[in-house]
């Protein structure tokens, strides 16, 4: 398989869900950053992470733009820096992969004239446009499909039933990444009156028969899980 070298510009909201996929998927990559305090947090969960002017491109070629890095994802939350870095890491390398984070709809089609192959959009729907406002779907089908090659990827209801092995857990008691290779959106709670918990509120719901999980994973992983 081909050793793919990955710089992530940017350790916000997208940042760390990116750092995070490509932890998991055991890829080699940095994270640079013209944000100091994002920089500390990255070096603080473990990430080889440097602060620099991202804005220069000798510190794009001090990073390997010109040699060993095929992907680059562009995801500071400012719109500028991220097209600043997708044009000039463009010019520096017509085969590298770039991943751009798009605020706006305007300025969608300028990151993919500025050379962008792919758009990370906020307000995007995930997956299967489903919900409003889930970022993770959007973000691991993107890295998948441009560095992993698949497009296997599916956002799926569980329903949990009397059976199965997750009926009586409390959610913060359950590693969906590493127990079942998939990212847990939320649930939806039969004893709040169907009412949907994203896994980001923090909630220990305890799982009860009839509530129904929402997962994005590969579809093997899906089905494993269903059968549990």
């Amino acid at each position: 398989m081909k050793i793919e070298n990955i710089i992530v510009f940017g350790y916000s909201l997208f940042g760390k869900e990116i750092a995070k996929q490509l932890k998991y998927k055991m890829y080699k990559f940095i994270i640079l950053c013209h944000d100091e305090t994002n920089i500390k947090n990255a070096l603080k969960d473990g990430y080889e992470a440097y602060h620099e002017d991202i804005t220069d491109d000798k510190i794009l070629i001090k990073y390997g733009i010109l040699k060993d890095i095929t992907t680059i994802f562009c995801v500071t939350d400012d719109d500028l820096i991220n097209m600043f870095v997708t044009i000039s890491a463009r010019a520096l390398n017509k085969e590298l992969k770039i991943v751009s984070k798009a605020h706006t709809l305007d300025s969608k089609q300028k990151f993919l004239n500025a050379g962008a192959n792919k758009i990370l959009d906020p307000y995007e729907l995930s997956a299967n446009r489903i919900f409003d406002f889930i970022k993770k779907p959007l973000i691991v089908e993107t890295i998948d499909n441009t560095i992993f090659g698949t497009e296997d990827i599916k956002l799926a209801e569980i329903l949990i039933k009397e059976e199965s092995v997750l009926n009586g857990k409390n959610l913060l008691d359950i590693d969906f990444a590493q127990e079942y290779n998939l990212i847990l959106v939320g649930v939806l709670d039969k004893e709040l009156g169907n009412d949907f918990l994203f896994s980001t509120s923090g909630y220990n719901h305890k799982l009860d028969v009839g509530d129904i999980l929402v997962v994005v994973g590969y579809m093997k992983d899906i089905e494993k899980l269903k059968k549990g």
